[in-house]
């Protein structure tokens, strides 16, 4: 999993996350590269947090971890002596002078205080899934051993397939690390064996013209469908073993031209490479002590047969691995939308387009929030709608950590008339009791409440045969009707019908844009 500003910090910090929901989080989020937006993905966190500017560049007066800021990326400080200091940079710990430190350091940092209520959000949900694909992976892991373990015992392979088959599990693994830096996935055992010669870069020689063939078919793809077709062909097939063997002959003069290219036109190694070429060897050596080296009798059928595992197999790795390139790229390409996506003349354009209703205070008095600040948030909502329920838990999540920025204005409809009681609920507790406690009365409303209205009622206190109830929920009718809306949940911004593609989580990004709200 990519380590990234986020889930490094967060670690740091002890706070309960998934590092899976946090790296998707950050991977996406369309304002990574900045301060502002570590701070919101923090705050999805409940994390309180806030940028300063360090004048005199103590860092002995800063309370670690810190996220600083040094040329143009951000790293997580968490050790600081009086002469070293120690932070994460893309995923990896560096030691540093303190001094050269400090000089790179433009003094603005972010610090953060945890409190209790610090936490992922949906954190139990993440962790049980985070849980489960680990056990899957195990799983089939183990399924896939053991089948291999059994099948070599059906097939009493003899001592020499059994240390080919060695050898090519070796090379299926080495692949996948080399795989694993060809699409520029984050692998510690890869990055470790590459770093054998400190000086160098696996990716240098990955990344070259000469990594691939025809510019769609890599080498490592070819050695991933080599190695795996050997595997194959021996535990199902033991008795083509010879047919094998010139196959893996043939598979030298690749392993002489490798090493002088990376000598001679190169000029650096690829640890990873010069590993895989080393199996190439060992099976040859191998092969040399089994009793024969070719079949007694050319079968061609045979060959093509096992010609045809190969490209089957090379093929489909080819392909699951562009699969699994073209993730990685949907990624960077929903970062790069949302960073456009979310910005706030982009959002404030779309959002003039949509169709207008005029709607304020007179309207519903139903008001959450700050009912001075300039961005209203209407809802046209159904006490008994379960998208409804979906919204509001949404709505606030978003409201919690804004309070000060906007205000939510609810409008209430029914099904029918029988269920107008339930409307009268909800508004005769605005008008009965105060803000927070109506936010709670709310939240468990749409969590279990709606199921026995009048039980609910009863249990919070709350009276709704009076006129100013009644006076109340005629408004939120004549204004439905009057815009003929009947659709729940409606979002409406400031009148205008929130844009088709972005969703009630979205709005959160937007909390500080000047709308002008009429009352």
């Amino acid at each position: 999993m990519h380590k990234n500003t986020l889930n490094l910090f967060l670690k740091e910090l002890n706070i309960k996350h998934t590092n899976s929901y946090s790296s998707s989080l950050f991977e996406e989020h369309p304002n990574k590269y900045n301060l502002y937006g570590i701070s919101q993905m923090l705050n999805l966190y409940n994390i309180p947090n806030i940028g300063i500017k360090v004048e005199n560049k103590d860092l002995n007066s800063l309370e670690l971890p810190v996220i600083a800021h040094i040329g143009y990326d951000f790293v997580v400080v968490n050790k600081v002596t009086n002469t070293q200091v120690g932070f994460y940079w893309k995923g990896k710990h560096t030691i540093l002078n303190i001094d050269k430190f400090i000089e790179l350091w433009s003094g603005i940092a972010l610090i953060a205080e945890p409190t209790k209520e610090s936490i992922e959000p949906s954190y139990r949900k993440h962790f049980i899934t985070e849980i489960l694909n680990r056990i899957q992976t195990f799983s089939i892991l183990t399924i896939t051993i053991t089948l291999i373990l059994l099948l070599c015992i059906f097939q009493s392979l003899s001592t020499i397939k059994i240390l080919f088959l060695l050898c090519n599990l070796c090379g299926c693994i080495i692949c996948y690390f080399l795989l694993q830096k060809q699409n520029h996935t984050e692998s510690l055992y890869a990055d470790k064996i590459c770093s054998l010669f400190k000086q160098k870069d696996c990716n240098d020689i990955l990344d070259s013209k000469v990594a691939k063939i025809f510019d769609w078919l890599s080498w490592s793809e070819i050695g991933m469908g080599f190695f795996i077709s050997n595997i194959l062909i021996l535990i199902t097939f033991p008795e083509l073993f010879e047919y094998v063997i010139p196959v893996c002959i043939s598979a030298l003069p690749y392993t002489i031209w490798s090493i002088w290219y990376q000598i001679r036109v190169a000029k650096q190694w690829c640890t990873l490479c010069l590993i895989v070429q080393s199996i190439l060897w060992c099976i040859f050596f191998i092969a040399l002590f089994n009793e024969s080296m070719f079949p007694d009798k050319l079968n061609y059928f045979n060959f093509i047969f096992i010609g045809m595992i190969y490209l089957f197999t090379i093929f489909s790795i080819n392909k699951l691995s562009n699969i699994i390139l073209s993730n990685q790229q949907m990624t960077n390409i929903r970062q790069e939308l949302n960073s456009i996506k979310f910005t706030d003349d982009v959002f404030v354009t779309l959002l003039k387009k949509r169709p207008y209703y005029k709607v304020s205070r007179l309207d519903s008095n139903i008001i959450l929030g700050n009912p001075d600040s300039s961005i209203r948030i209407t809802i046209l909502t159904n006490p008994h709608c379960q998208p409804c329920a979906f919204t509001h838990k949404k709505i606030e999540r978003i409201l919690k950590k804004n309070m000060d920025k906007m205000h939510i204005q609810y409008i209430f409809t029914a099904f029918n008339d029988n269920l107008l009681n339930s409307n009268k609920i909800l508004i005769a507790a605005y008008q009965q009791k105060n803000q927070d406690e109506v936010r709670d009365i709310y939240t468990q409303w749409f969590n279990k409440g709606k199921i026995n209205p009048d039980a609910f009622a009863k249990k919070m206190n709350i009276e709704i045969s009076n006129h100013h109830v009644q006076e109340e929920l005629d408004k939120h009718y004549q204004w439905k009707k009057y815009n003929q809306l009947s659709v729940t949940p409606t979002i409406l911004i400031n009148g205008y019908l929130l844009p088709e593609n972005y969703n009630v989580e979205d709005l959160e990004y937007f909390c500080n844009i000047n709308l002008t709200a009429s009352n």
